[in-house]
């Protein structure tokens, strides 16, 4: 995979995990966080509600925005594309878990 490629979801997300964890769909990348209109800031405020309420649509939408931005984040830190992998599964992963909390 080419440092500036879209990660691919993991193969078989856990029982647990968050819809489109493990799917092959996929929405195209919106940018870097922080790049947006105040519009994107309300969305990412409703789209934490939605996720604290428990919605798993919500975080496969949160997912789908910000996985590509956690991947090359991890990337620059491990300079390893199969650990920053590792890691933003396990970001992801971790953020679902503690959703509820």
């Amino acid at each position: 995979m080419e440092h500036n490629e879209r990660p691919a979801h993991p193969a078989h997300p856990p029982d647990d995990g968050p819809p489109g964890y493990g799917g092959d769909e996929g929405a195209p990348d919106d940018g870097p966080p922080g790049e947006g209109s105040p519009d994107d800031d309300r969305d990412d405020v409703r789209v934490r509600e939605r996720i604290r309420a428990g919605d798993r649509e919500a975080f496969g939408a949160l997912y789908d925005r910000y996985a590509q931005s956690v991947h090359s984040h991890a990337c620059r830190l491990t300079g390893d594309l199969s650990a920053a992998e590792d890691v933003m599964s396990e970001t992801f992963l971790a953020a679902w878990r503690t959703q509820a909390r």
